[in-house]
């Protein structure tokens, strides 16, 4: 199995004039341990193929996998088993270590319950 598995995805945007072709027709696999990076110009389509495969922007036309699962069909299992660091979080910089963390950890899927100790966990590594 393939950790990420591309073919042939597209992004389009519809403006009022035009259809923009964000993303057309990219593939790749990425094997399991392999380290992978995208790479090309402004405005090659890079960020947005990482949205698509994170879930954040829906595919246009072709399929991708992660970990089997399809980012279209399955997305709520795909978010559950990726994660990703953009370049820029919008996150607000003026947050506590504490608040980062909780505000991080609700974008996933953690149980709240084991969400504290597992913040006391990460801050005491940190001591």
């Amino acid at each position: 199995m393939l950790a990420v598995d591309v073919k042939n995805i597209k992004k389009t945007f519809k403006t009022k004039q035009d259809t923009v072709e964000a993303v057309k027709d990219v593939s790749f696999e990425v094997k399991k341990g392999e380290i992978f990076g995208l790479l090309g110009p402004n405005g090659a389509g890079k960020s947005t193929t990482i949205l698509m495969l994170t879930t954040l922007l829906q595919v246009t036309g072709g399929q991708a996998k992660i970990l089997d699962l399809d980012v279209t069909k399955d997305d709520k299992l795909v978010r559950e088993k990726i994660g990703v660091a953009l370049q820029d979080t919008g996150i607000d910089n003026l947050l506590t270590g504490r608040e980062l963390f909780f505000t991080t950890a609700d974008f996933g899927v953690f149980l709240k319950k084991i969400l504290k100790q597992e913040q006391m966990n990460f801050l005491n590594l940190l001591a």
